[in-house]
């Protein structure tokens, strides 16, 4: 039997020419930029000094005290602060392992530069220390959160929150949101990488293409939210929640010592917005 010509003939599949630089600057990045929010634990041989001894810490209060700080560096009225967290915020990067910064240093680059952008115009009514202002304090908040949740883990974000007596519906909330955010990001890269591979759809500025990835990124989690309430309701959680018996907070030197370093920090913002008003 004789194959059909079509069938033996070369194939050469050259696809046509498209832009894609919208896909790649915009959807590609926002989509990569959700995976920085995985937070995983390294092993414990894999930890610096530094992270061993924060270890000994509370976890709520590490939490606690980040909420401070952070509120403390977006409330400060001139930039004195802010630096200063920045400092020690490098220093304390500068002592982990690479595998640690990287993360921590995608998330705050990209919060801060997206915060420079949005304030930009504000050059033109004459407010020049807006843009740098914005982006500073976006870029510290954003490294501390990425550091804190990173050093935690997904286990001590909920076990500092069950320490902070939450509701267990608000434990349970954050900890889904930390690990399907993360997998919607993965679904949206793929596709995204998908098409600008493919080409599918020819768009001169990949918009419409776009407006695709995200409907149908949409749908997965439409999906998974329908599965997890249904699966969470043949388990028994349909009339309420129980709620998980708490440990008390151990209060050790380390504790101690990590919450004087704060309270020394809250008084330094103090005095610098008294000083420098």
């Amino acid at each position: 039997m004789q194959l059909p010509s079509w069938l033996v003939g070369h194939a050469a599949y050259e696809p046509k020419h498209d832009r894609d630089s919208f896909l790649r600057k915009n959807v590609l990045s926002l989509a990569s930029a959700l995976l920085v929010l995985r937070t995983e634990a390294l092993p414990a041989d894999e930890l610096s000094a530094l992270d061993r001894l924060l270890s000994l810490v509370a976890a709520p209060v590490r939490l606690v005290s980040a909420v401070v700080l952070v509120a403390c560096v977006s409330l400060a009225k001139n930039m004195a602060f802010a630096w200063i967290m920045l400092a020690l915020g490098l220093v304390v990067l500068c002592l982990r392992p690479a595998r640690m910064i990287r993360p921590v240093l995608a998330a705050a680059l990209l919060a801060g530069g997206v915060a420079f952008l949005v304030n930009a115009p504000a050059l033109l009514l004459g407010q020049t220390t807006a843009p740098v202002r914005m982006g500073t304090k976006t870029l510290v908040t954003v490294g501390m959160v990425a550091s804190i949740a990173q050093s935690l883990g997904p286990d001590g974000l909920v076990a500092a929150l069950r320490g902070c007596r939450l509701p267990a519906q608000v434990v349970m909330t954050v900890d889904l949101a930390l690990r399907d955010v993360v997998l919607l990001g993965e679904s949206a890269r793929t596709l995204s990488e998908a098409l600008e591979l493919r080409s599918v759809g020819h768009d001169s500025t990949k918009t419409s293409s776009a407006a695709g990835v995200m409907g149908v990124t949409f749908l997965l989690a439409h999906n998974k939210a329908v599965a997890r309430a249904e699966a969470m309701e043949l388990r028994g959680y349909g009339d309420g929640m129980r709620e998980v018996q708490r440990k008390a907070v151990q209060i050790n030197a380390a504790t101690m010592v990590y919450g004087i370093c704060v309270a020394l920090l809250v008084v330094l913002f103090a005095y610098l917005e008294v000083s420098l008003a």
